[in-house]
């Protein structure tokens, strides 16, 4: 059987070639992640889960240091500006977001220069806009260019952070 994919090359996704059984020719079944205990599926899951949790603490880091130089200030005509709280936790949320995005982004440029597949293509101008999305909702960003909302509490940040979990189990299944 012959793959539209180089045989040398088999990205993140594909199948782990042929192998002759009983005279016939198979299709090799990849092989299948290891159990939790496993090394090499602990050093994925690590590798994984710090990704995400590094942007995050970037994000926090950052929302808390734009606060302490005078950020968040009401808008005109609002009597009620962002929650600071809830703000810094979107903050945060959105760069867990972004860097995931950067490295799937990347995984998948690397491939479509192996493979020139148009599906690899759609899947990385999908994430590029995804990541836009995340950059334009930065709370402290937007109130930089003159708008503020009102306050939502812990809604505003759930939309976010359950798009974080999603991606971070992307992640892990594409590598």
């Amino acid at each position: 059987m012959s793959n539209s994919i180089d045989e040398n090359h088999k990205g993140n996704f594909g199948s782990a070639g042929t192998e002759k059984k009983g005279g016939v020719e198979r299709e090799k079944q990849a092989p299948k992640p290891g159990k939790v205990g496993d090394d090499e599926s602990l050093k994925k899951l690590l590798w994984t889960l710090t990704i995400p949790i590094t942007g995050l603490l970037i994000g926090l880091i950052s929302g808390y240091l734009f606060l302490q130089n005078g950020g968040m200030v009401h808008g005109p005509g609002h009597s009620r500006g962002i929650s600071t709280t809830y703000a810094v936790l979107k903050t945060g949320v959105l760069f867990g977001n972004m860097s995931v995005l950067l490295f799937l982004i990347w995984g998948y440029l690397r491939d479509y220069r192996l493979t020139g597949a148009q599906f690899t293509l759609g899947l990385i101008f999908v994430f590029s806009v995804l990541f836009l999305q995340n950059l334009l909702a930065i709370p402290f960003l937007v109130q930089h260019f003159g708008f503020s909302g009102k306050d939502l509490g812990p809604f505003w940040v759930l939309p976010e952070a359950l798009e974080l979990v999603a991606l971070t189990v992307l992640l892990y299944l594409s590598e």
